[in-house]
């Protein structure tokens, strides 16, 4: 099973406020870990639960064999900045006739970020269903400007007078 992306650097993010908050709270601690005389394993088990995933693990084993705890503030401070640029991005989907130029692509991001109030991610589909107009969704929210629906919407107002 694939992990979602954002949700892994979140929880990573969490993992690192916490593991920095221990580390900091005593300067001997830094000492400890960047001690070379105290093995690898020790020092695991010091910080036992503050190295939640896998992922942590890994990143601390790395920081601890280059004697580089010191360095964990900004790199917590790293992941923390990169979690709150991607928890503000949404996926778009526009369907589209046919393919969007550079500009035209540009400018209809620009206006999908302005109407969702955050950045997206657009992904641009050719759907030759789509005849003209187009077909846009965000965060489970449809925007069906298509030609197709317009007539359909048109009909249905004709048959119900």
């Amino acid at each position: 099973m694939i992990e979602d992306p954002v949700a892994t650097l979140t929880s990573t993010e969490r993992e690192l406020a916490q593991l920095t908050g221990i580390v900091e709270s005593d300067p001997i601690f830094i000492r400890f870990l960047d001690h070379p005389l105290i093995a690898l394993a020790e020092k695991e088990q010091v910080l036992g639960p503050a190295l939640g995933s896998d992922l942590t693990r890994r990143l601390v084993r790395i920081l601890i064999s280059l004697r580089k705890t010191r360095r964990l503030r900004d790199i917590y401070e790293a992941v923390a900045e990169l979690a709150r640029r991607e928890e503000t991005m949404a996926d778009a989907e526009v369907r589209v006739p046919r393919p969007l130029s550079p500009d035209q692509e540009s400018t209809l991001r620009r206006a999908v970020e302005q109407w969702a109030g955050r950045r997206v991610h657009l992904a641009v589909k050719i759907d030759e269903a789509v005849i003209g107009g187009v077909r846009l969704q965000v965060s489970g929210r449809v925007i069906d400007n298509t030609l197709r629906t317009r007539l359909e919407n048109i009909k249905e107002s004709l048959l119900a007078v």
